[in-house]
C-alpha cells in the first residue's frame, strides 16, 4: 500500500494479494508467476512510455485511497449503521 501511496507503478507477479492493490493495466501489472519474459515486456514498456508511466503512477496514488483508515473505517461504519440491533431479552413476559 505504501508503494500505491508514493505513486509507484507496480509490476508484480499475480501471487497473494498483490491482485487487491494492482489494477492490471491501469496503475500496474500482474504478471503470471515465474514468467521472467512478460515481467521484463511489462517492465520495458513502461520504461519506454513516460506518458503511460505517469498514468499509472497517478492512478496508484488514486487507488491508495481506498486502503485509507478513514475510508476503511467509513465503509464499515456504512454496514455496521445498516445492521438491525439484536435483543437478546424476549419482548414476551415470561410465564
Amino acid at each position: 500500500v505504501q508503494a500505491l501511496a508514493t505513486g509507484l507503478a507496480l509490476v508484480v507477479s499475480d501471487i497473494g494479494g498483490f491482485a487487491d492493490l494492482v489494477r492490471n493495466g491501469e496503475n500496474g501489472f500482474l504478471c503470471p508467476v515465474q514468467d521472467e519474459a512478460i515481467f521484463a515486456e511489462r517492465l520495458r514498456s513502461l520504461l519506454c512510455s513516460p506518458d503511460r508511466l505517469q498514468a499509472f503512477r497517478v492512478a496508484s496514488r488514486e487507488h491508495a485511497r481506498h486502503f485509507d483508515l478513514e475510508h476503511i473505517a467509513a465503509a464499515y461504519d456504512a454496514v455496521l449503521q445498516g445492521m438491525q440491533p439484536v435483543s437478546t431479552f424476549s419482548e414476551e413476559p415470561l410465564t
